[in-house]
């Protein structure tokens, strides 16, 4: 739940109308989870239903891989005219990123640099690093039940897309896990 959610459920109640229930708006935000790793020249995003009868499956139409295809302005632009298009046609407005430190400081060649920006810049999206460690360390303990991969992008890709997956489940079942999150606070959905 965000921090609009209890404002809206704040001016409901101050207008004497009936507020929507933050129990439910909260488990309605933690039904879907979007993460996403880079890899370049790639940004691959997957999102995870993680209310679906059965365990957690992949949202096909709104998981995607964009492509990075080299680093001049007009390449640069062109992504992030898909990247926003896609998140708002989407209504995507969290993003879990997967990155090797939960503090943010993401470690990789300068396409990523370049990936990752283009991110951060995106209007009304709100950005949250997760660590890879606690996710790995997560992974070997739990060994969670995990959906197929919507698509297939080569052998590479087909792993960092199942460290996407695994990102987006860590996300929903660990929201208080605050260390494992950039900001240190707690995830809400």
């Amino acid at each position: 739940m965000t921090a609009d959610d209890r404002w809206f459920a704040d001016v409901c109640r101050h207008l004497g109308r009936p507020a929507p229930s933050l129990e439910k708006l909260s488990q309605d935000a933690k039904a879907t989870v979007t993460a996403a790793v880079i890899s370049k020249p790639r940004l691959l995003v997957v999102t995870v239903d993680v209310s679906a009868r059965g365990g957690p499956k992949v949202d096909q139409g709104r998981s995607r891989a964009f492509e990075l295809a080299d680093r001049s302005a007009f390449a640069i632009r062109n992504l992030r005219r898909e990247i926003s298009g896609f998140f708002q046609r989407q209504r995507i407005d969290r993003v879990y990123l997967r990155a090797k430190s939960a503090d943010g400081q993401f470690i990789g060649h300068p396409w990523n640099y370049k990936i990752e920006t283009v991110l951060q810049l995106e209007p009304g999206l709100e950005l949250t690093f997760v660590d890879t460690n606690s996710i790995g360390a997560w992974v070997l303990r739990t060994e969670p039940e995990l959906p197929d991969s919507p698509f297939s992008l080569g052998a590479a890709c087909d792993a960092k897309q199942r460290q996407a997956i695994q990102a987006a489940v860590f996300v929903a079942q660990n929201p208080d896990h605050t260390r494992a999150f950039s900001d240190g606070s707690k995830c809400d959905g």
